[in-house]
């Protein structure tokens, strides 16, 4: 048997901060005095590399406060789908055996609330080609309703379809081998936002092992980029403002496409 800490992982995470909202979490992993920095370099060394693609819009500072904390950058690119699929590919040039996709808002949350969940994810990362990170109840239900309803549908369809009741395609993290990376790189669909449903359902259609790890770190994380209003008008009217008919209507066309992409 092939040992896990034998096999090469890149960590791999979009990023977007246009009001540079993440940059005060960001600078925490590069100050020496900050428990936070020891934290996530004993999380890097996990890995055979981390690889954040920015967006376009994404505020210079936090991408050179990236770089300084040790990852690597990739020019992002601007499209309906966030540059999602090419970041697959870029990660696919790497010779790595696994890529670890996060949403690095994730991963930064993760990193401050549930540190020692994250650094023991080689344990079983190697287990199957994909490894879906799902959230718990508990984590699940951080998020406001907005999400826990619409993806609680796509949820359900996909759980339907691949036969596993826990799967959790929008956690927004997944362990993918290079089988299951190129199985997603291959999907058909159109390139757009369906991406978060192919990162479970094309490495499912094209004969890859499939298996969840239940973990509480991927809570909501939102809130953590907006400390300064929440504590100017109170947690609860924070959320009603975030909780628009724009997130809404945004958040159902998602479970649209979500769904479509799940049963083509």
């Amino acid at each position: 048997m092939i040992s896990t800490h034998s096999l090469t992982t890149l960590l791999l995470s979009p990023f977007h901060d246009s009001e540079s909202r993440q940059l005060p979490i960001v600078r925490r992993l590069i100050d020496p005095n900050d428990p936070l920095s020891a934290t996530w370099h004993r999380a890097l060394a996990n890995y055979a590399g981390a690889l954040a693609v920015p967006s376009p819009a994404t505020d210079p500072r936090s991408i050179e406060a990236l770089r300084a904390a040790g990852w690597d950058i990739a020019s992002g690119v601007d499209g309906v789908d966030r540059g999602l699929w090419r970041m697959v590919d870029l990660a696919l040039e790497r010779p790595v055996d696994r890529v670890h996709f996060c949403d690095l808002d994730r991963l930064l949350h993760w990193l401050i609330r549930f540190p020692n969940e994250l650094h023991d994810l080689p344990s079983f990362w190697a287990d199957n080609d994909l490894t879906v990170l799902a959230r718990s109840e508990r984590a699940f239900q951080s998020h406001p309703g907005c999400q826990v309803l619409t993806e609680g549908i796509a949820n359900y369809v996909i759980a339907r379809r691949t036969g596993i009741a826990e799967i959790d395609a929008f956690s927004g993290s997944y362990v993918w081998s290079r089988r299951a990376a190129k199985a997603v790189l291959a999907a058909p669909g159109p390139r757009d936002l369906r991406f978060y449903a192919e990162a479970v359902m094309a490495p499912y259609r094209s004969g890859c092992s499939v298996g969840c790890r239940i973990v509480e770190g991927l809570e909501w994380e939102t809130p953590d980029q907006y400390p300064d209003k929440i504590a100017a008008l109170g947690f609860a009217a924070w959320l009603a403002d975030f909780e628009s008919p724009a997130q809404w209507r945004h958040r159902a066309e998602l479970a649209r496409v979500f769904v479509e992409a799940a049963l083509s």
